[in-house]
């Protein structure tokens, strides 16, 4: 779970690869930079403060330097939100796709992994913010959707391999019910929280 957990993380300028010694071009970089910029303000400041403006501040550029690569606000959330998603997602997979691991220990990484994300500040605070976009932008509403979609079959397929007695719908309500429950740590457990 540490592993998963500092995957998780947003990367930091010293992690993103230097175009002269890496195999990533400048603009590649750029990218990385300009969308870890834009999940950290919606993390940490929260949806209302994202403009690209903030974007181009935090990253050290112009205006142009983000419009460049995402001309509209819409776009540069919208591959935002996805690399933010495709980076939690991914380490999550990795553990409910190992074949050699007994169902039961799957179970409890996929479980911590969860806990872990929900107590992240990065990870939780990007998940309230996108949570509330939602409501108001189909976009969102559609990436969410697959997103738990995609947890919950994963979750199930997991479930059903501890218990192969129960049936796929039971597998399916169950996980909604462990997923709902870990999501719900957010809200009242996760970073600076009461019940920290």
């Amino acid at each position: 779970p540490d592993l998963v957990y500092m995957t998780l993380r947003k990367m930091e300028d010293s992690d993103i690869p230097k175009a002269s010694t890496s195999r990533y071009s400048k603009s590649e970089i750029r990218i990385e930079k300009i969308l870890d910029a834009t999940i950290s303000i919606i993390a940490q400041d929260g949806y209302d403060t994202f403009s690209l403006r903030n974007v181009a501040s935090r990253v050290g550029c112009d205006l142009g330097g983000i419009q460049h690569f995402f001309p509209t606000k819409k776009e540069l959330l919208q591959a935002a939100i996805t690399k933010n998603i495709q980076r939690y997602e991914g380490e999550i997979n990795e553990i409910a796709q190992k074949s050699d691991v007994a169902a039961e220990s799957k179970f409890i990484a996929l479980v911590n992994s969860h806990y872990a994300a929900s107590m992240d500040p990065i990870i939780s605070g990007f998940f309230l913010s996108f949570w509330a976009m939602e409501v108001h932008d189909a976009d969102a509403l559609e990436l969410q959707n697959n997103l738990y979609g995609n947890a919950v079959k994963r979750m199930a397929r997991v479930i059903g391999e501890v218990n192969p007695e129960l049936s796929k719908p039971e597998c399916s309500n169950r996980a909604i019910l462990i997923l709902s429950t870990l999501e719900g740590t957010v809200i009242l457990c996760g970073p600076n929280k009461r019940f920290n």
